[in-house]
């Protein structure tokens, strides 16, 4: 008389195996702190097409502010001097946009010395200030003076 033998499960460990890998994997990727960094979309079209869409490029914004009187500022390595220069930035910047004044522009020109704290130092300037129109072109940071509100109709 012949005894079926019972198959023997192969895959069955091999499963149990995978299965406690993913649930390791679950636990262990748990253990970490993950942080989210603000990040400043600064994406300027390099074009010389004139056009009237609501895209800006490059050749625009010079064309803009070669018609601007221009009040410069040289950010560089020296901090101690670079502090002061923030007073001063942030004292014009403040005064573009509260008298209104659009035919003016602040450019701040930066040096191969420059850190990145400082060009974020300028972006949360211009953030807690309110300033809506300003732009990183090639080594500089401009920004603009506000346009006056519209008078109300009451």
């Amino acid at each position: 008389m012949i005894v079926p033998t019972q198959k023997r499960l192969y895959y069955v460990p091999g499963m149990i195996s995978l299965l406690a890998l993913v649930i390791f994997l679950k636990w262990y990727s748990n253990r970490f702190e993950y942080r989210t960094y603000d990040s400043y979309p600064f994406a300027v079209p390099d074009s010389r097409e004139e056009s009237r869409s609501l895209v800006v490029s490059r050749y625009q914004i010079e064309k803009d502010i070669s018609k601007k009187k221009q009040i410069q500022i040289m950010l560089d390595e020296n901090e101690a001097e670079n502090s002061k220069k923030f007073d001063l930035i942030k004292y014009e910047a403040r005064k573009l946009k509260y008298t209104h004044d659009t035919s003016t522009v602040l450019r701040i020109s930066f040096t191969e010395k420059m850190n990145y704290g400082q060009f974020i130092q300028l972006i949360r300037l211009c953030n807690a200030d309110g300033h809506r129109r300003f732009a990183l072109l090639n080594k500089s940071f401009v920004i603009w003076g506000e346009w006056p509100a519209k008078p109300s109709r009451f």
